[in-house]
């Protein structure tokens, strides 16, 4: 009975560390696979994100102080997620005006203009967060363990982080999510068509410009989104840009996202 538990425990773990990185990728593989541009400063804008959550939550965690009963612990944790909602939206504009004024003239161009430019990106993000934040790991203090006060997993007989569980749950809502936005919605079937055929988009009244920057907007939501989950249980620090297991993300989710790029270069006639 230990060892099924340890198994379980050890499984879980497996997929809360997953669905993080999914999180990253998300970001990174929606420019990548629409926009067909590879962001280098992606690691940065994860790192942006989660200062800004350090920023956030703590402001929001400090008006209602640590839970002691189930209502307060039920409020403890839609702030803690409503937080991570809005540090994922300060990112937006960056992304937007990211998009219109740096990686719009470089559409067309080679790859090593994307390269070079990402590259520089990545270093004055990490130095506006060395500016903002300081040198030292930032790290919340009291949410992790104000979630974890939480006993979920004691319903089913296991010690299991509450927290974890949330990242999981949460992961698993926005792949459900992504997909059905693309596949589902008028906007999602613009933004495949556009990256399909932009001219095509054009000549039909799609205003591409626009498509793109909502695109790197979400990459970037994405990105801040990831670092704000992932805060609580880590810190934020001026090397977890370029940790890794950021690096890495992107390939954690190749699969899922290659079988989206194969279904989105069908025709879509549908798309408007």
């Amino acid at each position: 009975m230990v060892a099924l538990q340890n198994f379980i425990t050890h499984t879980l773990h497996g997929v809360q560390y997953g669905f993080i990185l999914f999180l990253i990728a998300s970001g990174l593989t929606i420019i990548l696979g629409i926009l067909d541009v590879l962001n280098l400063a992606h690691g940065e804008l994860f790192a942006l994100g989660a200062y800004v959550s350090f920023s956030v939550l703590g402001y929001l965690t400090g008006l209602v102080g640590s839970p002691t009963d189930p209502a307060s612990q039920a409020i403890f944790l839609v702030l803690v997620l409503a937080g991570a909602v809005i540090a994922a939206l300060v990112l937006v504009p960056v992304g937007v005006l990211l998009e219109s004024t740096l990686f719009r003239p470089i559409y067309e161009r080679d790859e090593v203009y994307q390269l070079v430019l990402t590259f520089g990106l990545l270093l004055i993000i990490k130095d506006f967060n060395k500016l903002v934040w300081g040198p030292s790991p930032r790290r919340i203090q009291g949410v992790y363990s104000g979630i974890n006060s939480i006993p979920v997993a004691k319903f089913v007989g296991l010690t299991y982080p509450t927290y974890n569980v949330v990242v999981i749950a949460v992961g698993a809502v926005v792949v459900v999510g992504l997909f059905w936005f693309f596949d589902r919605t008028k906007t999602g079937r613009i933004i495949r068509a556009t990256a399909i055929d932009r001219e095509m988009a054009t000549a039909i009244g799609v205003n591409t410009e626009r498509t793109f920057t909502l695109v790197f907007a979400l990459g970037a939501f994405f990105a801040g989104f990831a670092g704000a989950m992932a805060l609580p249980q880590s810190f934020a620090s001026l090397e977890m840009g370029a940790n890794p297991s950021s690096s890495r993300s992107s390939s954690s989710s190749s699969a899922v996202w290659g079988a989206f790029r194969v279904r989105s270069s069908r025709p879509c006639s549908s798309a408007c």
